[in-house]
């Protein structure tokens, strides 16, 4: 996925707790995204790719990919 896509639904998420919320300063949008555990999508990106690599390495999967 593009940066710019990330960053743009990165941005739409951070508009829907200011509507939620109520509020308008970015700080305070991170904060309460962090107590109530929704992570930046490039983290969830990450952690999900890190997860299906190693599912793929721990059923020795990988072999058909690069033989």
């Amino acid at each position: 996925m593009l940066h710019s896509n990330i960053l743009s639904l990165d941005n739409c998420i951070n508009r829907a707790v200011f509507n939620i919320f109520g509020i308008s300063d970015k700080d305070v949008v991170k904060t309460i995204c962090y107590f109530d555990g929704l992570p930046e999508l490039s983290v969830l990106m990450e952690q999900r790719h890190l997860k299906f690599v190693n599912k793929l390495l721990d059923s020795n999967q990988y072999a058909r990919f690069f033989y």
